[in-house]
């Protein structure tokens, strides 16, 4: 049985993502999870350079709805290579 995936011209060994944001960028499951039995992970947002992110507050409630700002923080993409 084959479980290779090609999505968008990219080949997955398998099926299996972890969701993105669910995993940050992988570090967090580093620990408990072998990587090697898994297609891929989708990352949260990746900038070029380190960002910090925006400065609380970032979520507001506005009556019906809620405004969120979190910045994009994230390490840049040389750390997350």
């Amino acid at each position: 049985m084959q479980i290779e995936q090609t999505i968008f011209g990219v080949c997955f060994r398998n099926p299996v993502l972890l969701a993105g944001g669910t995993c940050g960028f992988g570090e967090e499951l580093a620990d408990v999870l072998d990587f090697d039995n898994l297609g891929g992970i989708v990352t949260k947002s990746v900038t070029y350079d380190p960002r910090e992110g925006n400065a609380a507050p970032r979520v507001v409630e506005t009556g019906n709805a809620m405004l969120n700002s979190i910045g994009l923080a994230n390490p840049g993409v040389e750390v997350v290579l």
